[in-house]
């Protein structure tokens, strides 16, 4: 008897066994299901904190420091809206046009400011610079393009200005003036006008203004320097031509233009002065042009030499 009771335990053991283990499976599941949940969380988490980092650093205690957000919705084709909001006050906001003078506006106590920023014509690039009175800074840049009746772009390439004017309508007519010196005026009759001016030595400033045949006027004006072209002097030596050049402000290069064959050797000066022995070749008359280049893109006057046998 004692046999058989022994044997019906541990069936009943076995069986519980058995039951225990699904319910292990079970509960490992559950816990695996959980850890998957979890995980998720985690990661959208760190990608939240991700996209908020935008706004926000973080200082030696390890504690998240919130910096300005800059807001800028456009009004209409001509107009901006700058929003900034802060939790702590802002000292100043300060925004600009390219390379323009800054506009500054004081926070005053203030964690809400907003302003109207008008949209000057052509492509221009917006830059806003936010500062709290922590030292805490935000800055936004984007570009904007605003189409106007007239459109003028000047460039400087060295000492010369180029000047290109573009109308929807025939252009009038194009004034320049520089500095505060007597206006010319060029009448044009056309969609398109270009023409280039030379720059004086210093610092000038130059305006323009552009009327077409409906009496629609655009104007800009641009500050330019022009600088003493380069001087290139060139000298028999000894089977060799000796080159010599120099500029006030650097040489950037110096080109050696055989025009036999219209090869160019390209020389790169270390300061101000250059010298060079260009050697000469057997049976040929030697016929060259030197110029050289300072590094604000000056060209010098060309010079040619010829070897007198």
């Amino acid at each position: 008897m004692n046999q058989i009771l022994s044997t019906e335990d541990l069936n009943n053991k076995y069986r519980g066994t058995k039951g225990n283990s699904k319910d292990v499976r079970t509960i490992i599941k559950f816990f695996a299901i959980i850890l998957v949940l979890f995980g998720i969380f985690l990661i959208a988490s760190s990608s939240y904190a991700l996209y908020k980092g935008g706004n926000s650093s973080t200082s030696a205690g390890g504690q998240d420091i919130k910096k300005p957000e800059i807001e800028v919705q456009t009004k209409d084709e001509k107009q901006l809206i700058l929003t900034v909001m802060h939790e702590d006050t802002i000292r100043e906001v300060m925004y600009y046009w390219n390379d323009e003078e800054a506009e500054t506006i004081s926070g005053e106590g203030r964690k809400y400011i907003q302003t109207k920023i008008e949209i000057p014509k052509g492509e221009n690039t917006l830059t806003v610079q936010v500062t709290d009175v922590n030292g805490q800074s935000a800055q936004y840049t984007n570009t904007y393009t605003l189409n106007g009746d007239i459109d003028i772009k000047i460039e400087q390439a060295g000492n010369n200005v180029k000047v290109k004017v573009t109308g929807k309508e025939q252009i009038k007519n194009v004034k320049y003036s520089w500095d505060k010196e007597e206006t010319k005026t060029v009448d044009v009759n056309d969609n398109d006008y270009s023409f280039e001016l030379e720059v004086l030595i210093g610092e000038h400033e130059l305006n323009i203004t552009a009327t077409d045949i409906n009496n629609n006027q655009e104007n800009k004006k641009i500050t330019v320097t022009g600088t003493t072209k380069p001087t290139v002097t060139i000298e028999p030596g000894d089977n060799c031509y000796i080159i010599k050049a120099h500029d006030d402000i650097g040489l950037d290069r110096v080109e050696i233009e055989t025009l036999a064959d219209g090869k160019v050797t390209k020389m790169q000066p270390d300061g101000k002065d250059f010298k060079y022995n260009f050697p000469l070749k057997e049976g040929d008359e030697n016929y060259i042009k030197v110029t050289a280049y300072n590094t604000k893109g000056v060209a010098s006057k060309p010079r040619k030499a010829v070897w007198r046998k």
